[in-house]
């Protein structure tokens, strides 16, 4: 028996079948365009990196348009904003600019780096953004030098300078320095009282020395040699471990070996600290530094800031300590002495006075009293009214007492102290 089959072949609708190749190209197209706007999105990125990224083209041509192929990282305003939290943290103000407090990426400071900094393994660093003002600001040539010479000089005794930035913002220059960050402040503050008690004798001690080695090398070791112009206790700045750095001394005026002098009216100062050729001649020296540092020495011996404008008091103060042979902490100077003027020949002694000083007894039996008898030796002399016959800072380190009371002893009491200021914030 047989029998037939009938198969019913159904045709699609032309209709729908375009619908369904439609859909496989729309979802091809969108495939494409998606990979390509991924593309496209990396490629920028990329692009954006290699123009503007801190290592990147753009950076490199400013670093190069300042002179900087060296190691000073270039840093674009946008990096300071976050570093600083809008520059939200002020640490304080002078009269080069006003400082804040950031942080920032290791990997961003690693000028050797050319890689991305793995993620996880990024360390932020503390650091201090100076926002610079008044000619400094303003001067992109002046700029430049003080950017070759801050980017040259390192040592443990200055503060080191890690970036910079200049930009152009609302018509107007701005320009800024990121400094290394240092923990306790400025010796200016302890001196003040605003940090607490007076610090120990063998912490002021160890200050006044890393403060004067920090002078030494800028006036001995830079070729040209640095004059900083501006040497007070604002700017000795402490670490955590109460180690002084000099700040500041790259924005201050070079001069060159074949010329010896500088025209005062380029350079700033702080009253009470200039020496007295500011007022006398248009030409100055190093030495000007070493009448400086004469009168912070006399204040770190004193453990406290003076008040007054003159240095008549506090120097009345020193010659009477040295001649005794002994140091008395008095906290009040003759008050009779203030309203003398700065410079009257008979404030700064003279050389036959300084020597009867210099042979002045000193107990043997008082290590700390006898310390700060030589130091104040060594502030009277660097003193002196005539540039010529103060000490040179190698001088003064020469002359510098030996540790007190011993350098394990020094360094342990230095550690209680430090634990102490940790525990009290």
């Amino acid at each position: 028996m047989s029998s037939t089959l009938y198969m019913k072949v159904v045709e699609l609708d032309s209709g729908e079948q375009d619908n369904q190749d439609h859909r496989r190209r729309v979802i091809g197209l969108g495939v494409s365009v998606s990979f390509l706007f991924s593309l496209t999105i990396a490629l920028g990125s990329a692009l954006w990196w290699w123009k503007r990224g801190p290592n990147g083209i753009w950076a490199r041509k400013r670093r190069s348009s300042y002179g900087m192929d060296g190691p000073l990282k270039y840093l674009e305003y946008e990096e300071l904003c976050v570093a600083t939290k809008n520059f939200s943290e002020k640490l304080g103000e002078g009269g080069y600019g006003v400082v804040y407090k950031g942080s920032v990426s290791s990997s961003i400071l690693d000028n050797n780096s050319t890689e991305p900094a793995l993620v996880g393994r990024e360390v932020k660093v503390p650091v201090a953004v100076k926002m610079l003002k008044g000619v400094i600001a303003g001067d992109e040539k002046d700029l430049k030098i003080e950017l070759k010479t801050l980017g040259i000089v390192h040592h443990v005794n200055l503060v080191s300078l890690l970036g910079y930035s200049c930009t152009k913002r609302r018509r107007a220059r701005q320009n800024f320095l990121v400094y290394e960050f240092m923990e306790n402040g400025s010796l200016d503050d302890f001196l003040r009282g605003y940090r607490g008690d007076i610090l120990p004798w063998c912490i002021r001690y160890t200050i006044a020395l890393d403060a004067a080695r920090g002078i030494a090398y800028l006036h001995h070791e830079c070729n040209p040699p640095i004059m900083h112009c501006d040497i007070k206790p604002q700017n000795i700045l402490l670490d955590g471990q109460f180690r002084a750095k000099v700040a500041d001394f790259g924005l201050a005026r070079r001069f060159h070996l074949d010329s010896k002098h500088i025209v005062k009216t380029t350079i700033r100062g702080t009253r009470g600290y200039i020496a007295p050729e500011w007022l006398m001649s248009r030409e100055l020296d190093v030495k000007v530094d070493v009448f400086s540092f004469g009168m912070l020495l006399l204040e770190v011996v004193r453990g406290f800031k003076r008040t007054e404008d003159s240095i008549k008091p506090l120097l009345d103060w020193a010659i009477s300590s040295v001649t005794e042979g002994a140091v008395t902490d008095h906290h009040h100077l003759h008050e009779e002495s203030r309203n003398d003027d700065l410079y009257q020949p008979e404030i700064v002694t003279t050389d036959r006075t300084v020597s009867n000083v210099h042979d002045g007894h000193v107990p043997e039996d008082l290590r700390e009293s006898a310390q700060k008898v030589r130091l104040l030796k060594v502030a009277i002399r660097c003193l002196q009214q005539n540039p010529q016959k103060r000490p040179g800072m190698r001088h003064v380190i020469e002359h510098y007492p030996v540790p007190y009371p011993s350098s394990s002893d020094s360094s342990s009491s230095t550690k209680m102290y430090t634990h102490s200021v940790v525990s009290a914030r």
